[in-house]
């Protein structure tokens, strides 16, 4: 389901919702929810809010720095399929 309630989508919103899969299923369940691993560790060292994406936009694209990924959307659709999203 995206964006019952017609605001507007955050960019990261978006690319999840065009790269869906498996590895960004994990992605959030890890990086997207209040209460959810990264947000326990490391609520006090990144900024923005884990539901409304940032923890995974900011992990994502340091995880594209690592491989030499130009940018988030690439990152995305290389791991597209990827069973899970451990890497990160």
């Amino acid at each position: 389901v995206i964006n019952i309630a017609g605001e507007k989508l955050l960019d990261q919103e978006l690319l999840n919702a065009v790269y869906s899969g498996p590895f960004v299923t994990d992605a959030r369940r890890h990086f997207s929810k209040n209460g959810c691993p990264a947000y326990k560790m490391g609520a006090d060292f990144l900024n923005g809010n884990a539901i409304e994406q940032a923890y995974l936009a900011t992990i994502l694209k340091w995880a594209a720095r690592h491989e030499g990924v130009e940018s988030i959307d690439k990152y995305m659709a290389l791991h597209q399929f990827d069973l899970n999203a451990n890497k990160l």
